[in-house]
């Protein structure tokens, strides 16, 4: 199950017990926002009185609109952790974070936008799982990331917690410049990279030509179109994965978003890719063990440990022992009927470490970050709707692959 639909989940529960106080639904928001830092924000939105008939009682109460209805967010930048009501949910574009789930009552990650928290606009993704209750969808539950936690410095190893944070999501992002040239990614943007035709990913290399033209003439017709609004959009696919690009509100640089399919890793299961002594090998990584460990174990020299592990990397697609140690990880999980979503190599919806790797940005305008130190705090309810609502980024360039 993932993040928001474990959230979703609990939600579910409590309606189904008959504990429907606000007090409660937003205690469980803050504490699941302070035990996962990585996250930038929790939320739930819920239909007209359908968390507890009352809404009439909390019209433009702190933490609600004037509505009354059950919308909190909770979420953490600029040094505290705040809580405000969502704005702006029921409004067709604006408001797609919630209407897109709660439509099609199934979950959902939303493509990059932009949200203002705490004075600042951020440009974050968002997933989201419907609450059911007898069959009918009657609220929305969510988390908010940042995009730029998902793009750690490629001169450094991504760390665990941002490829479970990507995994949870099922995506992989890097940060491309007007020119083509890739400035950062993910551990996981380059597994999937790596069988979209085979093409890797390497510091300050241009897009792979097959991709290239598409990008240098969306970027062209972006700088041409009106702020705000592209001419057109464009999406990559091959096989079951797709790739596209998304203008990044705080730089030049765009957003290049790889997603698999849901039957993407049930393709290639670890025993089908990894002999049996990889898996062992494999096995051992995932508990933390050293090439030197290793070898000491099962008897073997460190220079056939090292020769393992390199063809492990490579035929996982993954950058680092981190991101080998969670495959393994998402793969027992589906052999013991364990928590993990389903799929195979590359999918993954474990729980999230408590740790993330530092933001990044490419030639941003904006680049001062606050430090997070979590303290409850309540904010002004009188700023302005049109200041605080969620607004979509510029679409990404859309053109089929012949």
């Amino acid at each position: 199950m993932s993040i928001a639909g474990s959230i979703a989940q609990i939600f579910t529960s409590l309606k189904e017990l008959g504990v429907a106080d606000r007090a409660t639904g937003n205690d469980l928001l803050r504490k699941f926002l302070q035990a996962h830092p990585e996250i930038v924000g929790v939320w739930t939105v819920w239909e007209p009185n359908a968390y507890d008939g009352r809404d009439s009682e909390f019209i433009g109460a702190p933490g609600h609109d004037l509505t009354g209805r059950f919308v909190p967010l909770w979420h953490r930048y600029g040094g505290e952790i705040r809580y405000e009501a969502n704005t702006n949910y029921d409004k067709p574009g604006s408001g797609h974070w919630y209407l897109a789930p709660s439509r099609r009552a199934e979950e959902m990650v939303i493509d990059p936008y932009v949200y203002p928290m705490a004075g600042r606009l951020l440009f974050i993704t968002t997933q989201a799982a419907p609450i059911f209750a007898h069959g009918k969808c009657i609220g929305v539950a969510g988390i908010d990331v940042l995009l730029d936690s998902l793009c750690p410095d490629s001169t450094e190893e991504s760390g665990l917690g941002v490829a479970e944070l990507e995994m949870a999501l099922r995506r992989g992002h890097a940060l491309v410049d007007p020119d083509g040239v890739i400035q950062s990614w993910s551990g996981n943007a380059r597994s999937l990279m790596a069988r979209f035709g085979g093409m890797r990913i390497t510091k300050n290399h241009p897009l792979p030509r097959k991709l290239l033209g598409l990008y240098s003439k969306w970027s062209l017709g972006r700088k041409k179109a009106r702020r705000g609004k592209l001419e057109e959009r464009l999406t990559i696919k091959e096989g079951n994965i797709s790739l596209r690009f998304s203008r990044h509100p705080d730089s030049d640089c765009a957003v290049m978003i790889m997603e698999a399919g849901q039957d993407e890793g049930a393709k290639a299961p670890l025993h089908s890719v990894l002999t049996a002594r990889q898996m062992e090998v494999l096995s051992w990584i995932e508990r933390g063990k050293s090439n030197d460990e290793i070898a000491i174990i099962l008897g073997a020299s460190g220079h056939t440990v090292k020769h393992h592990v390199e063809h492990i990397l490579a035929r996982l697609g993954v950058e680092n022992r981190y991101a080998a140690a969670l495959t393994y990880r998402c793969h027992q999980g589906m052999e013991t009927g364990e928590n993990t979503g389903g799929g195979g190599i590359g999918t993954c919806r474990n729980s999230l470490p408590s740790f993330l790797g530092r933001p990044i940005y490419c030639k941003s305008k904006n680049n001062g970050n606050s430090d997070i130190n979590p303290t409850n705090h309540v904010t002004n309810r009188k700023t302005p709707i049109s200041q605080r609502e969620r607004r979509p980024a510029d679409p990404p360039l859309t053109v089929a692959k012949k």
